[in-house]
């Protein structure tokens, strides 16, 4: 003979899972375990789950129509594929040495953690980088 079921609020899983709780949370409020919840209430906790999705969208679109631009540049990246452009602009040369250019010094402050910049290079300095 088959143990009794333990008496468990379907509601109660429900709301839970609407406001995003897991499963393992669930089961400590009614007082089950995880595998009971997933056996006998899985058309449930997904029903909730949806519905708290469903919910949250929908205060989000309210926001992002009240004017919150948060909201609104969050809502045109997520959902019609928006992005912010950086545009980087560089003036000047770029002073770019070979390896074998290097001195010992300044090879030992890159392993150091430091650079070989060309000022530095240009001045003769062997300090690494930030040491003044």
């Amino acid at each position: 003979m088959a143990r009794p079921l333990k008496k468990i609020d379907p509601e109660l899983v429900e709301k839970l899972a609407m406001i995003g709780c897991t499963t393992s949370e669930i089961a400590a409020v009614c007082n089950c375990s995880k595998d009971t919840l997933e056996r006998r209430f899985a058309a449930i906790l997904q029903k909730g789950r949806e519905m708290g999705k469903s919910s949250l969208r929908r205060k989000q679109w309210q926001a992002a129509e009240n004017g919150n631009v948060a909201m609104l540049i969050w809502l045109g990246k997520q959902l019609l594929g928006q992005r912010d452009y950086q545009r980087l602009e560089h003036s000047g040369e770029i002073a770019q040495r070979h390896v074998t250019e290097l001195t010992d010094a300044e090879l030992a402050a890159i392993a150091a953690g430091g650079r070989a910049g060309a000022a530095e290079a240009e001045s003769g300095e062997t300090q690494p980088a930030g040491v003044h």
